[in-house]
This record gives C-alpha cells, structure tokens and sequence, in this order.
C-alpha cells in the first residue's frame, strides 16, 4: 500500500469517527429537547390549534388576531379562544365555522383563560370565547369578515396537522 493510499484510508477514517461522535452529541441533545417538550405537551397540543392573521390597515393601524382551537372542550361543541388586537376592529359577531354562527360568544377576563394560553397572549388584546355547533370530520374552516371587505379563511383540525394532512400511502 502506497503511502498515499495510507494518508487517504486515515482521513476517511477520522471522518467516520468524527461523524459518529457528532452523532452521538446530537442525539443526546436532542433526546433532552424531546424531554423537555413533552413535559410541556399540554400547552404544545394547544399552541398547535393557534393561528395568527393580520389584516393590514394603514401604515399604523392594523387588525391583529389571534385564533385557538381548544379540542379537549369538544363535548360542548367546536370551543375557541380569539384575541383581537385593537379591541373593536372585527366585530366579533363576524365568525363562521363551516358557514354557521356562534352559538354561544361572550368576552372574558385574562383569569378566565385556559391555563395553556394564559402566557401566550399580549394583555392589550381583547379575548372571546366562541362556541360554534360541532362539526363532522377531521378539517373545518373558521370563516372571518375582517374589517371593511377584507376576509380570510382559517382552516384547523380535530388533531394534529401533520397526521390529518399528510397524504396516505
């Protein structure tokens, strides 16, 4: 073996160690996040049934909302929580799910929040609870009039995103 093969078999085999020991670390690393977000699951499952859209306004004034699906409340219908940023820019009667109203649409207090949400969002957002008739299937579409003509469809799930949406075999 010339000494040029040598130098060439030794690279490649520092290469290998050096990649096995870069797997090694990622892999504890990433088994302490995997730890560590599943201590939090129940806050995680909910943030995963949240969206934002913003309707611009102006260069200052815009509308900002906030919408969650709250699954583990489904006995009583679809339930969610809507934060709406400046208080008034969407009437709130102005929310479809599937084309249907709210059945029940009351504001509450930031104390009145579920536990998961209560940390994620700004305390200079007005918060309502809406409560629409339960829908059939895995996918349903929360429908919002914004201010003026402006509209925007929400589409959410009965569970998590990447099962419902990923295509089957």
């Amino acid at each position: 073996m010339s000494s040029k093969t040598g130098k060439i078999w030794i690279a490649a085999l520092c290469g290998i160690g050096v990649l096995f020991a870069a797997v090694g670390c990622a892999s504890k690393e990433d088994r302490a996040l995997y730890q560590r977000i599943h201590q939090r699951s129940p806050e995680l499952r909910t943030l995963q049934q949240s969206e934002k859209i913003v309707f611009p306004g102006g260069e200052e004034d815009g509308t900002i909302l906030l919408a969650t699906y709250l699954p583990e409340e489904k006995s009583q219908g679809e339930n969610f929580v809507i934060a709406l940023y400046p208080e008034g820019s969407i009437p709130v009667g102005r929310f479809t799910l599937q084309g249907k109203a709210p059945t029940d649409l009351r504001k509450i207090r930031r104390s009145d929040l579920p536990p998961q949400l209560a940390g994620t969002i700004p305390p200079w957002f007005a918060v309502y609870r809406l409560r629409f008739p339960e829908v059939e299937g895995k996918r349903f579409i929360l429908h919002v009039a914004g201010p003026g003509e402006a509209s925007r469809e929400i589409p959410f799930y009965k569970g998590p995103k990447y099962l419902v949406t990923k295509p089957k075999f």
